[in-house]
């Protein structure tokens, strides 16, 4: 059956230098009988029989089962075999403690493909064979020695292998538990191979029935005592043949099993090791909140507790190089308005102006405030009467309508010395009633918005086209010393026949422009001269100049002065320019941008805006804005802290699996020689690391609430002096990304320290 060819074992002790456990033995073994192998301490008896198992390779020589050369099989073969065929008994026992006699010998059946009542058929039958059925619910720790081996010897027969090998079984036990283990090992013999190594010679001479001595590595005897059969070299009649060796492998219940015990055996230490982990999630879950906050579902949340529907939009002038005072914001704008209409739908932008004051009567005047709207943002408003469309309709608030009393729809109101009909009278704004709208102190003071006057776009041109436009003057970039009195804004008008020309001549084309004698006193040698004009839509310059209109592109690079006028505008141009410069003017530059909010999709809105640097006026954003700049100034910062403190978890999580796999080593060891996978083995750690990891990533969760919710009220109250937002707020993708990489982390905490103990034999795993 098993045949050993010239086997010789050396053990290197150090550089160049090496011990000779076996020196050329060649051994043949019967299926059946009971073979004791004896000799001295380190002979080299221990060492043979864990080839034969497996446990350990030769150096040299070849081992044959059934004239099938084994010895150069892999791990994974040998594992297989192991569990088919082979049991292992011990002088330790090597027995799991802390389960019971029941748990111990059913180990092996749990490795099996068999049923539940097979299994529980093979392990009483079992017990009731070796005199443990009153014992079976016993703690393993809490038995005698004879008892303990005898459990032993039951978890090795339990799944009926071919082959036992016993490596000192009697080495810790009494004579008398010594005469009747030997005797339960003669009696097992006669069924199946039972190779037992003792110094016992006493026992070996009397139940032996092939007795073999070693010294020194070699054989020095071997007689065969009782002659217990043929030798049988017929697979069929031997009963295993190779393919029927299958790899073992734990079920997740038993890797939980073995995780419980371990983490139950280990509990002060896997109780730190939970906190270390679960405070160092705290902090990456609070940080990574901090650095990937999404402001959008915040400063949702913010616009609907304060019951705003109209948010006035801007965007800081930040660019270097820009001649503009600090703070400059980008309020209107052509640039800007096709900036801010990529970010969201163009039925949502309305455009509001200065107040109005309106008399209601002979003593009372009230503030409104003048907002332009459009057919397309009639959605969004809830009126009685119909939405305005012409330049004499407007609509007012139904608060500023209460304090008008008699029927309003079709009358009039003087508002400044224009006289529009009042066509509705809006109730409600985006869903929100006009008495509970609340608007940004900034631009739109809470003391007005209960007077809003809506407009259509057409009054807005009516009303600037009787008073020109007033826009970034000529002379400012081309040339600033041009004119002493050129200034950012000056007005604009169109040549007509009124016009009294003074000098030079009149204009031909768009390019060429007249100036008015005001500020052709103040220099008289500029006609006929050309200037050059900035671009102010460059890529340089940002979004600079957007609040201005950028003359590039009506009239080219550059204009020429060809005469001088006396007229009420600084600067007059050609009828047809003029009509351009005036339609775009009223269109984008006359009035600021403000934001309707659609409940439906705002989120996304302010996400897209927050994305483009475009954001909301009002102080209480400020302060937002404010935060998350200085958060995105120490991101680099909090990313190093965190890769910190990501570390640091790995380390204490090595620190904490290598102690846990050191301490069971001998448990993999033993799991091994019942034929269950190296890989099989590394589960249990990996069910153990899973364990600590989700019981710590739920304290982590729970706590980053609370700290969370603290953070918030401290900023808000303590150091804002508003509440209603909230800077950190738990995002579900955050928590499982965490999640997700705190996993990872423990799985290469895992795998680090097991790569280190995979190098290790089996056998050093038991010892």
């Amino acid at each position: 059956m098993i045949e050993l060819q010239h086997i010789t074992k050396k053990y290197v002790v150090a550089q160049n230098e090496h011990i000779i456990a076996l020196n050329d033995i060649s051994l043949r073994l019967k299926e059946t009988g009971l073979v004791v192998i004896t000799g001295t301490s380190g002979c080299g008896k221990t060492t043979l029989l864990n080839i034969l198992g497996g446990l350990d390779r030769p150096t040299s020589g070849e081992v044959h089962l059934d004239r099938v050369r084994i010895d150069n099989q892999n791990e994974n073969w040998w594992d297989a075999f192991r569990g088919s065929n082979i049991g292992f008994v011990y002088q330790d026992f090597n027995l799991l403690d802390n389960m019971t006699v029941r748990e111990n010998v059913k180990l092996p059946l749990e490795l099996q493909e068999l049923e539940e009542v097979t299994k529980q058929h093979r392990l009483e039958e079992m017990l009731e064979e070796l005199g443990l059925s009153d014992y079976m619910d016993n703690v393993v720790g809490k038995l005698s020695g004879g008892q303990k081996q005898r459990v032993a010897i039951a978890r090795a027969l339990v799944t009926d292998p071919k082959i036992i090998l016993a490596d000192e079984p009697t080495g810790n036990l009494d004579e008398e538990n010594s005469n009747n283990v030997f005797k339960l090992l003669k009696e097992i013999a006669r069924k199946r191979l039972v190779v037992v190594v003792t110094h016992d010679a006493s026992l070996a001479s009397i139940y032996a029935d092939r007795l073999i001595r070693i010294s020194y590595g070699v054989i020095e005897k071997d007689v065969v005592q009782n002659e217990v059969g043929e030798n049988v070299t017929d697979i069929e009649k031997y009963g295993v043949s190779l393919k029927e060796s299958k790899q073992r492998s734990l079920s997740g219940r038993m890797c939980w099993t073995f995780a419980k015990e371990a983490m139950k055996h280990r509990k002060s230490r896997c109780f730190v090791s939970i906190m270390i982990f679960s405070i160092t999630m705290l902090f990456i879950l609070i940080l990574s909140t901090a650095v990937f906050r999404n402001d959008s579902i915040s400063m949702t949340d913010y616009i609907f507790e304060k019951k705003q529907r109209m948010i006035p939009l801007y965007m800081e002038i930040l660019e270097e190089g820009s001649d503009l005072p600090e703070g400059e914001k980008t309020l209107s704008g052509k640039k800007f308005y096709e900036f801010i209409s990529q970010c969201t739908d163009t039925s949502r932008i309305i455009r509001y102006g200065a107040s109005d004051n309106v008399r209601l009567d002979d003593n009372y005047y009230v503030k409104i405030k003048n907002i332009y709207v459009s057919p397309e943002n009639q959605q969004y408003f809830t009126y009685e009467g119909s939405f305005p469309q012409n330049a004499n309709e407007i609509a007012i608030s139904k608060l500023l309508a209460d304090k008008i009393s008699g029927n309003l729809l079709g009358s009039k109101m003087i508002i400044g010395e224009e006289e529009y009909i009042i066509t509705a009278v809006v109730t409600h704004i985006c869903g929100c009633g006009v008495k509970d709208l609340y608007m940004l102190e900034d631009d739109l003071s809470n003391k007005e918005n209960e007077n809003i006057v809506l407009f259509s776009t057409q009054a807005l041109v009516a009303k600037e086209m009787e008073h020109g436009i007033y826009m970034s003057g000529f002379g400012l970039l081309g040339n600033p010393t041009l004119f002493y009195q050129a200034t950012v804004y000056d007005y604009v008008d169109k040549i007509d026949d009124e016009i009294e020309l003074i000098a030079g001549r009149m204009p031909r084309c768009d390019n060429e422009i007249l100036i008015s004698q005001y500020l052709y006193e103040f220099n008289k040698d500029v006609l006929g001269k050309r200037y050059k004009f900035f671009n102010f839509n460059d890529s340089q310059y940002g979004s600079t100049y957007w609040n201005y209109m950028n003359l590039w592109d009506y009239i080219g690079e550059s204009f020429t002065i060809v005469g001088v006028v006396n007229a009420r505008a600084n600067y007059c141009v050609t009828p047809s320019l003029y009509d351009k410069l005036f339609e775009d003017y009223v269109t984008f530059y006359e009035c600021k941008y403000c934001l309707l909010v659609d409940e439906n999709i705002i989120t996304s809105d302010l996400r897209n805006l927050l994305d483009n640097d475009v954001k909301i006026m009002g102080s209480d954003f400020l302060k937002i804005y404010m935060l998350r700049d200085g958060m995105e100034m120490a991101k680099i910062a909090v990313f190093a802290v965190i890769g910190g403190l990501a570390l640091l978890s790995v380390l204490q999580m090595i620190s904490l699996y290598s102690y846990s796999i050191n301490d069971s080593k001998k448990t993999i060891g033993i799991l091994r020689t019942m034929g269950v996978r190296e890989s099989s083995t590394m589960k249990i750690f990996a069910v153990e690391c899973m364990v600590v990891s989700i019981i710590a990533y739920i304290i982590a969760i729970v706590f980053s609430i609370l700290v969370t919710s603290g953070i918030n009220i401290f900023i808000c109250e303590k150091i804002w002096g508003f509440d209603g937002f909230d800077f950190l707020r738990m995002r579900f993708i955050i928590v499982l990304a965490v999640g997700i990489i705190s996993g990872l982390l423990s799985v290469l905490s895992v795998i680090i320290p097991i790569m280190k103990y995979s190098k290790l034999k089996i056998i050093d795993l038991i010892k």
